[in-house]
């Protein structure tokens, strides 16, 4: 399936008007703006373009997941060649790149 998508790694920039701008190697993607009604606190809007900024690696991480799951239903289901240790090691990788981007991206996320 090709993504539709603008491709990441995204970066965040501050702007010089107010707000922050999310874009990729070669294109800006969007802008998080403060300038609504009540303005945003900063660190809210920067958090907020953090998290998007973060989209492509988590929906990287999400279908890592989800084939590292379908591999392990299909291990019970077929007698598939994985051994249980080997699923779950791979499942525990996923899970432990998909926390540590959470964690770059949502300080204090446990």
């Amino acid at each position: 399936m090709e993504n539709k998508h603008t491709p990441g790694q995204w970066t965040v920039e501050q702007t010089k008007c107010a707000g922050f701008r999310i874009q990729s190697a070669a294109d800006i993607v969007c802008w998080e703006s403060r300038t609504g009604y009540p303005p945003l606190p900063k660190d809210e809007a920067q958090a907020n373009a953090r998290l998007i900024a973060a989209a492509p690696d988590l929906l990287r991480l999400c279908k890592d997941s989800y084939d590292a799951l379908r591999d392990i239903i299909n291990s019970a289901d077929n007698n598939h060649p994985y051994s249980a240790r080997e699923l779950e090691n791979s499942f525990n990788d996923t899970a432990n790149d998909l926390y540590g981007e959470i964690r770059e991206h949502e300080p204090g996320f446990e």
